[in-house]
């Protein structure tokens, strides 16, 4: 148990660390599978909790998301497995030699510290909601730095800044992606009736 409250502090202070011992635990597939649905299974719950706590937050996609826990868990399962291959595709793109079983690891293990910061917003929200919102503004720059410094690490990439931007750049190019599908498939963008 040690090890792996050991690894959620170095997560969260020194991700490129963190990244190093999780990926020398060479983790086998099963266990990842496992962890996999577990952290869906729990961000599901805590989705769950967050709209019982403030109804009027969330929007109607993500209300409907999260009221239906089987569309929830497969799309937030869907949604691991499409960043997992992202960052296979495009580190490997970019030179890099991380493989696609450490990439599972990574995304798994960040998953599950979001879940652990989630849980605290949750708590935060109930005790002092101004700290929730605080919360969760730090969480978001904390999990795109963290997750460039694990892809750093999975690919060898000796510049965490460059693998950064590569992240930022990545996201924005799916996003846009992404509303350009659904625009074409007649969704209109959030918060347009």
């Amino acid at each position: 148990m040690k090890v792996w409250s050991e690894l959620f502090v170095d997560s969260l202070v020194r991700p490129r660390l963190a990244a190093r011992r999780l990926l020398a635990l060479e983790l086998p597939g099963p266990v990842l599978l496992e962890a996999a649905l577990l952290v869906t299974c729990l961000g599901m719950i805590l989705g769950f909790v967050t709209i019982q706590l403030n109804p009027g937050a969330l929007d109607a996609m993500t209300s409907l998301v999260l009221g239906n826990p089987l569309l929830g868990a497969g799309v937030q399962l869907g949604l691991l497995f499409f960043v997992t291959f992202l960052i296979v595709r495009v580190g490997r793109f970019f030179g890099g030699v991380g493989s696609s079983r450490d990439a599972l690891a990574v995304v798994v293990w960040l998953d599950a510290v979001m879940v652990c910061v989630q849980a605290a917003q949750v708590l935060a929200l109930v005790l002092l909601p101004p700290l929730a919102t605080l919360l969760a503004l730090v969480a978001m720059f904390w999990v795109i730095w963290a997750l460039a410094s694990f892809v750093a690490e999975l690919h060898g990439f000796p510049n965490t800044v460059l693998v950064f931007g590569g992240v930022v750049l990545t996201m924005t190019v799916v996003f846009f992606g992404m509303a350009l599908v659904l625009a074409l498939l007649g969704a209109p963008p959030q918060g347009i009736e």
